[in-house]
């Protein structure tokens, strides 16, 4: 039976569905220390977390002192795949919640849509949930 309450469910993804802002800001902090930049996940999550990749990358460049160098964004992308395959779970219990879920649903993320593939990759025992960056595809 569906709930005639509701049309839709919009989720979110991250920390709702799976939680992979740890995972990668490791590889952010990681990659930022390699440049010379001695910083703690808990400082990335607090100058990084939730800004676009352009602020970022100014951020960056101003602690550095000097452009990022050309390759950061296309490894940075390429690490936080190799590790969210590697480590990537869902949020436990989300899978029920779902299945008890009786309308329609979907998730809107504001990551890239490289990311949100590999995220539902990564998560095949999840029901067919269909995402993207910036746009909105229900089930």
């Amino acid at each position: 039976m569906t709930d005639r309450r509701f049309a839709l469910v919009i989720f979110d993804c991250d920390g709702v569905l799976v939680d992979s802002e740890l995972i990668t800001s490791r590889v952010f902090t990681k990659m930022l220390n390699e440049l010379g930049i001695a910083v703690r996940v808990a400082q990335v999550f607090e100058q990084f977390v939730g800004k676009s990749m352009a602020h970022c990358l100014e951020i960056i460049a101003g602690l550095l002192g000097r452009e990022v160098p050309e390759d950061f964004v296309r490894d940075y992308h390429r690490r936080i795949t190799l590790a969210l395959h590697a480590e990537l779970e869902a949020v436990p219990g989300i899978e029920a919640a779902l299945d008890e879920l009786r309308t329609r649903y979907c998730v809107a993320s504001n990551g890239s849509r490289e990311k949100m593939q590999v995220t539902f990759d990564r998560m095949s025992d999840l029901p067919d949930l269909l995402c993207g960056s910036r746009e909105l595809q229900p089930r």
